[in-house]
């Protein structure tokens, strides 16, 4: 048992020095003639010679621009932007032509998220008036076919997966038989068709 612990403590104390010695050694890790040298920065910040100024509300204002997120083929780029109302839009901007559209218009009801459920078509959610029951909706990429896939009432949504192979479908969960329970559904993400994909039968009691 004594040397047992002899040898643990030599293996221990081993492992220090190594760490002491590497700590110690005045070498520079990896490859030192890649980083620009000081010279090369100073001549690089030569180059911008624009005068700014800054306020202080600049650091403290929420963008204007947000939520950027690429589409599945990279085609596409979408984010958010506020207008003069402080609503927040979603646009889609082709990356080829540049052209940008309006795809998502913000209403009374805050969007609380959004995202790419194919190369087509987008879907966000959004409570009524902050009740957190959070429903699903989705639109084309250029705002057309806007529809509410789950237009039920006090019923929560929750996103659980998207189907590669079957692009215009997602598993969400749905609490739309029994409030206190949820359950998987297969939704078609262009017509809100629903398929019940398992049922909880461990009912809550209240």
């Amino acid at each position: 048992m004594k040397t047992k612990v002899k040898s643990l403590f030599f293996l221990a104390a081993l492992g220090s020095f190594t760490l002491t010695a590497q700590t110690q050694s005045n070498e520079l890790p990896g490859d030192t003639s890649l980083p620009s040298s000081k010279e090369e920065l100073v001549k690089i910040a030569h180059f911008d010679a624009g005068k700014y100024s800054y306020k202080v509300e600049d650091y403290f204002a929420k963008p204007k621009t947000s939520s950027f997120q690429f589409s599945p083929n990279g085609k596409y780029f979408s984010y958010r932007e506020k207008d003069a109302n402080g609503k927040r839009h979603v646009y889609v901007k082709d990356t080829e032509t540049n052209e940008v559209k309006k795809a998502i218009e913000e209403d009374d009801e805050l969007i609380s998220g959004y995202g790419w459920a194919n190369n087509n078509r987008l879907i966000y959610v959004k409570d009524q008036g902050g009740n957190e029951n959070f429903q699903l909706f989705a639109a084309n990429l250029d705002g057309s076919n806007n529809k509410a896939l789950t237009p039920f009432k006090d019923v929560n949504v929750g996103l659980l997966n998207g189907l590669r192979e079957q692009p215009d479908y997602m598993i969400i969960q749905m609490n739309k038989e029994n409030k206190q329970v949820f359950e998987p559904y297969k939704i078609n993400i262009n017509t809100g068709e629903l398929e019940k994909l398992y049922e909880n039968k461990d009912k809550t009691e209240t």
